[in-house]
């Protein structure tokens, strides 16, 4: 065989272990669209879908939705639009598609689900939050082995202990250490990844809860050690310290400093709104399934890890906070105390009603 001939039988072989992969990667994707269609979004035959992202979503996994949906029989388009860097740059006319469909499925990594667009998608359709998701992401076991019974047992659960919670407290080994109060007619929120009826929202994967405290009644220490949006994945903690509801100072390395100027940056492109160093939420993961990857939409659901975040609470948690920005960080194993009562020790459910789901 002469150098030529060596290297066309090379690209031959290169390409075809290409399609091998390319082949095996649609199989994966394939379950996680049955998952998302048929379980969670539960799209019927008839309904309007729209299959929605931006110039960084994979095209192939908007291909496969928009395929599998038109399998069910429901009408599927798609939709892209060039990445935005706030809400206040989404297009009007991509707004207004998504105010007319049934179901809406977003793959965008442009931030929009703070956004008055996703509002007015809940008032007809429903969504399952998709979008801040690599591929690689979907497929793995927080969404391909997740143990989506469980977190539908779990959700109702810890929902009302939180619902009906006056003062909380979070601690952590690490040196988190701080107190907030709630407010029982603002919503506390769970997801098991079912989106059914209009007006829902929920996200693949799922396994999380979260509640908006009284703002201005957060107080303390919050020693971020899993992941930061938009930070990433951290290499060393991230100390946030609270006083009132407001950042008062951020301590750490590089990866501090580095939240420190996205804060000062957002506050510039959102014509000097400094909401997002106001609070916004708390959390807590329930998938069993979920680890640290520095993608917050499965560190979210790090089995009772502990969720912080500033930025825009309003509509999904009935707060006062209505900054154009939103961050979330994690700190692990979390001791989480309502009431006086201790729910969480060092990341296991302690409560009586929820210690079962250790075993």
């Amino acid at each position: 065989m002469n150098e030529k001939e060596f290297y066309f039988e090379k690209i031959d072989i290169i390409n075809y272990l290409n399609t091998i992969k390319e082949y095996e990667l649609i199989k994966q994707l394939d379950k996680v669209a049955d998952i998302a269609i048929k379980r969670c979004a539960k799209v019927k035959s008839g309904e309007k879908v729209l299959i929605l992202g931006d110039t960084g979503s994979d095209e192939r996994v908007m291909d496969l939705f928009q395929y599998k949906c038109r399998k069910v029989g429901a009408e599927a388009l798609k939709m892209s639009f060039h990445f935005v860097e706030s809400v206040l740059q989404i297009p009007e006319r991509v707004s207004h598609a998504m105010w007319e469909c049934d179901v809406l499925f977003p793959f965008t990594k442009s931030q929009i689900l703070y956004s008055d667009a996703i509002a007015g998608t809940l008032k007809k359709g429903r969504i399952l939050y998709m979008a801040d998701l690599e591929t690689h992401n979907m497929l793995r076991p927080v969404v391909l082995e997740a143990d989506f019974e469980e977190m539908s047992q779990i959700g109702p659960v810890i929902k009302l202990i939180i619902q009906n919670a006056k003062k909380l407290q979070v601690k952590t080994k690490a040196g988190t250490d701080a107190l907030m109060y709630m407010d029982s007619n603002r919503p506390v929120r769970y997801t098991d990844s079912v989106t059914d009826k209009v007006g829902e929202l929920d996200y693949l994967p799922g396994g999380a809860w979260a509640a908006a405290p009284i703002e201005e009644s957060v107080n303390g220490t919050f020693v971020v050690d899993a992941s930061l949006y938009p930070v990433g994945l951290l290499d060393e903690p991230v100390t946030f310290t609270y006083e009132n509801g407001w950042i008062k100072n951020i301590e750490g390395g590089k990866q501090a400093k580095k939240m420190k100027d996205w804060l000062k940056y957002r506050q510039e492109i959102n014509n000097g709104d400094k909401m997002h160093y106001f609070f916004s939420h708390i959390g807590g993961g329930l998938n069993k399934k979920a680890s640290a990857t520095g993608n917050l939409m499965e560190d979210e659901r790090i089995w009772n890890a502990f969720c912080i975040s500033g930025g825009d609470n309003q509509m999904t948690f009935k707060g006062k906070n209505n900054a154009h920005s939103h961050w979330d960080g994690m700190c692990l194993d979390c001791t989480l105390i309502v009431d006086g009562v201790q729910v969480i020790e060092d990341g296991k459910f302690v409560h009586p009603q929820l210690a079962k789901f250790e075993k």
